[in-house]
């Protein structure tokens, strides 16, 4: 009862409770709400401000690609080749134009360079391309400014940028910052198979004599190395590339062996391990005997190559001029991008060729053919390299079109036997040449060398022919059966007091035909001066360098760059000596520090000395360096 009793309180309570409460509503509350336009008053929230977006800073990365597209690079590595692309890659969508505008490449002079710009989809990635190649051992700078500007906001660069890139070392095999060396020894092995050394110009620095890579040997009487030469960049990845040259008999056509530079190589290669193989149209073509880097001729960032081969065209010479992208697997005659006939009977049209071009630069070559057997005067032939942009082509030597002089020689001359560029001797801003007649055929064999002012034939729109007596200078020599100018190059400027670059001239049968040998060292300022130079008149040469023995010394020579790290270019002198004659002759190659070059008198004064395999094998018949 008690429990049924306050239940019932209670619902009465809540009852009255209820009642209270609707009438507070009804009452109180409802009036509240309308105003007196009987509308429900709404109070407004306090807006939250809409806060103002923070500008994203677009950043920026740096790459260098090569010209294949597929390899990307930073701009602080090495070596990085004379072609390829800048890349700039930015975070945020940018504007264009401004970013064009803000965007420079300068060289080392401070002169900035043509470059044609284009842009991906989004407007991320700008790439840069050069419209001429790149000069060896620069630097240069990529600039942009904070007028570069994002597209939404017209942010700018948060900082400008000054990035330096440096670009590869000339001749440099093994990509280290170093000129390297290649020697031929055509004659090593039981059948002539013939061999080529190449030498690391650091190990050489370092006073090692010890290889970085033996390639041999070729097949029978082959006579690898023969011509042995740096080939350029004929891939364009950076690194210096080497082809290496034979002299066949009549049952081959002949070939020559181009291999890849890399960071890493084989001790031991065989002409099987050649990236490229070149082979000769027909048997006894002699196809390999020349071989040389002739710059960039069609202007597309490849190195290219010219090929001599001396019995080729019906016994008239052929040289053969290679575009660096072809030169990988099988390459034939028939592929060559330009095939330059010889016109005279036995003249061996091809026996030299040589690229002339500035030392630092493979822009715009020109290109020098000599032809030692012409009417028993002898020939050299300049091209200009331009002609052979526009198309592949097949010429005959005297083409006008491209041929732009004709140098005859002397009677018994043999003008052509060598050759080589020497850089400015004149100062005129063009490129000066080198070409030796050692008169190997005549009774009296003294030889000369002729060096030739570039600007003198600069201008020859057609074919003009010559006499040696266009030469700026005549280099000549007072004793007999010297052979002065079997082989001739420059050497760059190792003349204190001047900046005008030198030559070195072998004379390797000085001073008679079973004795020594010499070479001299003759000054550029000396040539620009002087009409007529004996090198035997005392004063006329900076250093006359002689050797005991039968060695041949200046069988071969060539300018080795910068190898002893210092600032004054070196060279090397090949002494391939007459064993058959003299057996206590060691067959060898010299490195004379240029910066020491007046102290030298010997082959004892050699910084370096390096020795062949074995006896007979002609080591140091060629030699490839700088020039």
């Amino acid at each position: 009862m008690l429990y049924k009793t306050r239940r019932n309180f209670m619902s009465k309570k809540r009852g009255v409770g209820f009642k209270k409460f609707i009438f507070f509503i009804l009452i109180c509350i409802i009036p509240a709400m309308y105003n007196c336009g009987g509308e429900i008053p709404v109070s407004s929230p306090t807006p939250t401000p809409t806060p103002t977006p923070t500008p994203t800073v677009p950043t920026v990365a740096l790459s260098f690609v090569h010209l294949d597209n597929t390899t990307v690079r930073l701009l602080s590595e090495t070596p990085l080749p004379l072609r390829g692309y800048i890349r700039t890659t930015f975070s945020e969508v940018m504007d264009t134009t401004s970013v064009e505008s803000a965007t420079s490449v300068t060289d080392p002079n401070g002169v900035t360079l043509t470059t044609t710009g284009s842009w991906n989809a989004d407007n991320t990635v700008l790439t840069l391309a050069f419209s001429t190649n790149l000069l060896y051992m620069s630097a240069y700078i990529v600039h942009i400014t904070t007028a570069a500007v994002s597209s939404a906001s017209s942010t700018p660069i948060a900082d400008a940028v000054n990035e330096t890139f440096t670009t590869m070392t000339k001749n440099d095999f093994n990509g280290d910052g170093i000129f390297d060396v290649i020697v031929g020894a055509p004659q090593r092995g039981t059948t002539n198979n013939g061999t080529a050394y190449l030498y690391s110009g650091a190990s050489l620095a370092a006073a090692s004599t010890a290889a970085l890579s033996t390639i041999g040997q070729g097949s029978d009487n082959e006579f690898l190395g023969v011509s042995a030469a740096f080939a350029g960049d004929v891939n364009a990845d950076g690194y210096s590339d080497i082809i290496i040259g034979t002299s066949s008999p009549a049952t081959l056509p002949g070939s020559a062996y181009l291999y890849y530079g890399a960071a890493t190589i084989s001790s031991t290669l065989t002409t099987t391990d050649a990236n490229a193989v070149l082979t000769g149209a027909a048997n006894g073509d002699v196809f390999g005997y020349a071989v040389a880097e002739i710059g960039d001729f069609n202007n597309d960032g490849y190195g290219d190559v010219a090929i001599g081969a001396t019995n080729a065209n019906s016994a008239t010479g052929t040289v053969y001029l290679f575009t660096g992208q072809t030169l990988l697997g099988t390459v034939t005659a028939s592929s060559a991008y330009a095939t330059i006939n010889g016109e005279d009977a036995n003249g061996l049209f091809g026996f030299a060729v040589s690229g002339i071009m500035p030392f630092n630069s493979i822009n715009t070559p020109n290109i020098l053919v000599g032809e030692p057997n012409f009417g028993n005067l002898g020939a050299a032939f300049l091209y200009s390299g331009s002609a052979f942009t526009t198309t592949s082509t097949t010429i005959n030597a005297r083409d006008p079109l491209y041929a732009m002089v004709e140098i005859d020689g002397n009677n018994n001359d043999e003008l052509g036997y060598s050759m080589s560029r020497v850089g400015d001797v004149t100062s005129d801003g063009t490129i000066d040449f080198i070409i030796g007649a050692p008169a190997y055929l005549a009774s009296a064999g003294f030889g000369s060398a002729y060096v030739f002012a570039g600007e003198d034939f600069s201008l020859h729109a057609a074919l003009d022919t010559v006499s040696v007596a266009a030469a700026q200078s005549t280099i000549t020599t007072s004793t007999n059966l010297s052979l002065l100018g079997m082989s001739v190059a420059g050497i760059g400027n190792i003349t204190s007091g001047d900046t005008v670059p030198d030559v070195v001239i072998g004379a390797p049968y000085t001073p008679n035909i079973q004795d020594i040998g010499a070479t001299y060292i003759i000054s550029g300022s000396l040539i620009a001066s002087t009409a007529n130079i004996d090198v035997t008149v005392p004063g006329n040469t900076i250093v006359s360098i002689y050797d005991a023995g039968s060695s041949l010394l200046g069988m071969a020579v060539c300018g080795g760059g910068y190898i002893t790290n210092d600032t004054t270019p070196d060279l090397l002198i090949g002494a391939a000596g007459l064993v058959n004659v003299d057996t206590s002759t060691v067959e060898s190659v010299y490195l004379f520090s240029g910066a020491d070059i007046s102290d030298t008198t010997t082959t004892a004064d050699a910084v370096v000395t390096l020795s062949r395999e074995t006896a007979n094998d002609d080591y140091g018949y060629a030699v490839g360096g700088a020039f």
